[in-house]
């Protein structure tokens, strides 16, 4: 017999929004909108932007944090549990996100930092879709010169878009396809191999 599976491991999220929270229920799937307050004149501070932290733990144990800001996003949760009964009264309703688009409004910026993947973000628009495992991270496309920019654990790229693909392949291998849409830059930190002694 095979030896058995690793139990899953449970993230936790939590969303921080100082505007406007909507939620709205779809049969194929709830919407929940996060918005930073409305621009008041009599306020001319910043308005603090909308924050998402996720809190997981690595198969080794260790706790690693991923950070999102914004001003508007948009999340689709659907049901982890095909055809189950609907519970209100459960907890999380058994809900998952299958999509997450964050926008940044007027000369802000949408962030991303992830402990685990060693990287930072930084653009107009990002949208994730859990279901086909692609990432996309660009620049606001009403500004010709508009774009973002990336540090994957030093080497930095500079695109119109990037796009992230997550490949699944037999016998559980796993791979990565990245598409960058130019005019851009590629900047690699080239690392010195270990010399033993």
């Amino acid at each position: 017999a095979g030896a058995a599976a690793a139990p899953a491991t449970k993230s936790d999220l939590s969303i921080f929004t100082p505007g406007q929270f909507r939620y709205d229920f779809h049969k194929d799937g709830d919407l929940a909108h996060f918005d930073v307050l409305e621009a008041n004149p009599a306020r001319p501070q910043k308005a603090d932007p909308v924050k998402v932290i996720r809190h997981s733990v690595t198969p080794e144990g260790k706790g690693v944090y991923d950070q999102l800001t914004c001003q508007h996003l948009e999340l689709k949760l659907t049901r982890k549990e095909a055809g189950a009964a609907r519970d209100d009264n459960a907890g999380d309703h058994g809900l998952q996100i299958e999509t997450a688009h964050a926008v940044a409004l007027g000369g802000d910026e949408v962030e991303l930092k992830s402990d685990a993947e060693k990287l930072i973000a930084h653009g107009h628009d990002f949208l994730y879709n859990a279901k086909t495992r692609l990432t996309i991270f660009k620049g606001d496309p009403n500004k010709p010169d508009s774009g973002m920019w990336a540090d994957s654990d030093g080497s930095i790229i500079h695109a119109r878009e990037m796009q992230i693909q997550d490949q699944q392949g037999p016998g559980g291998k796993s791979w990565r396809q990245m598409v960058a849409t130019g005019p851009g830059r590629l900047d690699f930190q080239e690392k010195k191999p270990e010399i033993d002694r």
